[in-house]
C-alpha cells in the first residue's frame, strides 16, 4: 500500500533554556517495569505505611500512583482529591493553591488500597515539586505528605521504549498504517551543538510504532550530512511522538512504520531557489 511521507520544517529562531533544572536522579527510588509500563517508585516505609509511584504507561500517559496500609479507598471509585505543594512535608501546605483532580481507587500489588490519576503532568507546577500533600474534598488537613516520585522519573521514558519494542500487538502485517497524533518539533530543539557548527539539512527516517502508539525505534533513511542533527531527531520523536497505532487485516493493534522527515534551517537562511526554467528563443 502507498505511504504518506510527512515533511516537518524547523528554522531556527532562539535557543531557550531547558524549562527547568535537571531533576533528581532518582535517589531512593526503584525503576520497575511491568504489564502497564514503567514506574520509579520508593521504598514501602513500615513507619509511614505509604508508597508513592510515578509511571508512564503503555500510550505514554504519565501516572502518579498512591496507596497506604490502612487506606479504605474502593478499587474502581472515583474521588475527588486535592494535591498540593507542602511548605513542609510534615505540616501540609497552609496558603499554597490546591490542584483538585479526580483519582480512582486501586489496590496494590501488596494489598494496599490506593489513588491514581493519569494525565497528572498537566498539573503544572505539581510535577516538579520535591514533596506533595494530598487532602479529601475541602479539608484543611492533608491525610498524606510524601517525597515526590516524579523526583525519580528522569528514566521512564528510556524505560517505556525498551518496553514498546516487545509490543508487537497481533503481530501480524499491518494493514492501516500509523497516524501521528503529536510529536512537534519547534525551532528551541535545534541542537546547540549542530548551531555552533552551523550545520543544516533535511533528515528522513522511519518509526517502528508499538501496538500502543509509541515509537520504539528509528532509523535514519536521509542523512542530513549531520550526525548531530540526524542522531537528535530520531530521539525527539522516539521521546514526543504518539500515534493512533497500525491495524492489521483483522482490524488488531499490531506494530507497524511511520516515515517522516525533518528539514533544519540556520537562522537566516533561506532555502535554495528553485533553478530557473529555459526561456523560449524568441525570434
Amino acid at each position: 500500500m502507498k505511504r504518506r511521507v510527512f515533511a516537518f520544517a524547523v528554522t531556527f529562531l532562539c535557543i531557550a533554556p531547558p524549562a527547568m533544572a535537571q531533576l533528581e536522579k532518582g535517589e531512593g527510588f526503584t525503576l520497575h517495569r511491568d504489564a502497564e509500563g514503567c514506574w520509579a517508585s520508593g521504598t514501602p516505609g513500615n513507619t509511614t505505611g505509604l508508597m508513592a509511584a510515578a509511571g508512564l504507561d503503555l500510550t505514554g500517559k504519565l501516572w502518579l500512583r498512591v496507596s497506604g496500609r490502612d487506606w479504605q479507598f474502593s478499587d474502581g471509585t472515583a474521588y475527588r482529591i486535592g494535591i498540593a505543594v507542602p511548605t513542609s512535608p510534615d505540616r501540609g501546605s497552609n496558603g499554597v493553591t490546591r490542584t483538585s483532580v479526580e483519582m480512582r481507587g486501586f489496590v496494590d500489588a501488596t494489598g494496599w488500597k490506593g489513588i491514581a490519576v493519569s494525565g497528572a503532568r498537566s498539573l503544572g507546577p505539581v510535577h516538579w515539586s520535591p514533596a506533595l500533600a494530598l487532602y479529601r474534598g475541602e479539608e484543611a488537613t492533608p491525610f498524606a505528605t510524601f517525597r515526590n516520585p516524579y523526583a525519580g522519573s528522569v528514566k521512564l521514558p528510556e524505560c517505556l521504549r525498551e518496553v514498546a519494542k516487545e509490543d508487537r500487538g497481533s503481530g501480524k502485517p499491518e494493514v492501516v498504517a500509523p497516524v501521528i497524533e503529536r510529536g512537534a518539533i519547534s525551532s528551541d530543539d535545534y541542537p546547540p551543538a549542530a548551531l555552533r557548527a552551523e550545520e543544516q539539512g533535511r533528515v528522513g527516517m522511519r518509526l517502528t510504532v508499538s501496538a500502543h502508539g509509541l515509537a520504539s525505534a528509528c532509523t535514519v533513511t536521509e542523512s542530513s550530512g549531520s550526525a548531530i542533527l540526524d542522531r537528535s531527531t530520531c530521539l525527539l520523536f522516539e521521546r514526543r511522538a504518539r500515534f493512533t497505532p497500525a491495524r492489521d487485516a483483522a482490524g488488531e493493534t499490531t506494530e507497524g512504520s511511520f516515515a517522516t522527515a525533518v528539514t533544519w534551517r540556520l537562522p537566516g537562511v533561506q532555502p535554495p531557489s528553485p533553478p530557473a526554467l529555459p526561456q523560449p528563443i524568441r525570434r
